[in-house]
């Protein structure tokens, strides 16, 4: 090989690597910029934007709760929808629905599975107000009481059809309910009524 070729081939390589270096640099400067709270923006060098006070997560979804966890002692619940919203009882055979409560956390964006907290026992035949009282109060952890959870009052069906949702919302307990530390919090949507008792540790 010719002495020129060896020395072009020399300043080729060079290049390429400077190219790589500043590749590796532009990398390492962006996901080292990436937002401490995970809010999915992009910011400029040390410029790295941070949840509000009291906020953190990878949207800055999740209150920073003031406890380590919370007990639920019961639910009750005061009103539910007398029909299904086509006009029709819940139950085949005309009786009153079999009702439980479901509450979880839904998946994220990234794919993972729903969490549940709670599912109740079902209540056959259920008129208003329907207790569901826990021997042994149900502990949630603070990231699930400072997450959005959903909740549910679902009508159990015996059939291959699967259950009937009779009314569900989206709440997150802190803040949005148990900022002031209330006994009884209560939620009312989609012709339904529902109350918690909480307790704090």
């Amino acid at each position: 090989m010719k002495i020129g070729n060896c020395l072009f081939l020399s300043k080729t390589i060079k290049m390429h690597i400077k190219d790589l270096v500043w590749v590796l640099v532009c990398l390492i400067g962006i996901t080292s910029c990436r937002c401490d709270c995970g809010s999915g923006k992009w910011c400029k060098p040390n410029e790295c934007n941070k949840c509000p006070e009291g906020w953190y997560g990878t949207e800055c979804e999740i209150a920073d709760v003031p406890f380590d966890h919370l007990l639920l002692d019961s639910i009750i619940i005061r009103r539910f929808p007398d029909k299904k919203v086509d006009g029709t009882v819940w139950d085949g055979d005309s009786t009153q629905p079999d009702v439980y409560v479901d509450l979880y956390k839904p998946r994220s964006h990234y794919g993972d599975k729903d969490t549940l907290i709670l599912k109740t026992d079902v209540v056959d035949n259920a008129t208003v107000p329907v207790y569901f009282v826990f021997s042994h109060p149900i502990s949630i952890d603070r990231k699930m009481v400072g997450s959005p959870i959903k909740l549910q009052i679902i009508d159990y069906d015996f059939s291959l059809l699967g259950d009937d949702i009779m009314c569900s919302t989206e709440i997150r307990l802190y803040p949005d309910l148990l900022e002031n530390y209330p006994v009884k919090a209560t939620i009312s949507f989609q012709g339904c009524t529902v109350e918690l008792y909480p307790r704090y540790p």
